[in-house]
């Protein structure tokens, strides 16, 4: 004999306590954006200081364009700042043949430790 099949309810068997078809909870959309951009004031103590600093007039340029009136070549780093970037970067990533020579020596380096 076999046991009797009742129907399958909701999450939770609370369908049936709703009634049929019944949404528990409608949540409200997300609020919009303003369609332009906001520049918060410097002059304000509550004011972030990152959204002071150049990153974020990239953040702003990134997000309207033309419309946010950050001029586009200011996101680019000057001449001094990209000196001192491409030595930082000579410093911590070394040329393939620096890196070949360096492998070199360490390897005679050990064969001669080898040896003796």
């Amino acid at each position: 004999m076999a046991a009797p099949v009742r129907p399958a309810r909701g999450l939770l068997g609370l369908a049936a306590a709703w009634g049929r078809g019944a949404r528990g909870y409608r949540a409200p959309p997300p609020p919009r954006r303003s369609p332009g951009p906001w520049w918060p004031d410097p002059e304000n103590p509550l004011t972030p200081k990152w959204q002071l600093g150049p990153r974020y007039a990239a953040k702003q340029f990134a997000r309207h364009g033309a419309a946010s009136g950050v001029a586009p070549g200011s996101l680019w780093p000057s001449p001094e700042q990209l000196d001192a970037l491409e030595a930082e970067e000579r410093e911590w990533q070394p040329s393939l043949a620096t890196m070949q020579e360096s492998l070199r020596a360490r390897r005679l380096a050990q064969e001669q430790k080898r040896r003796a």
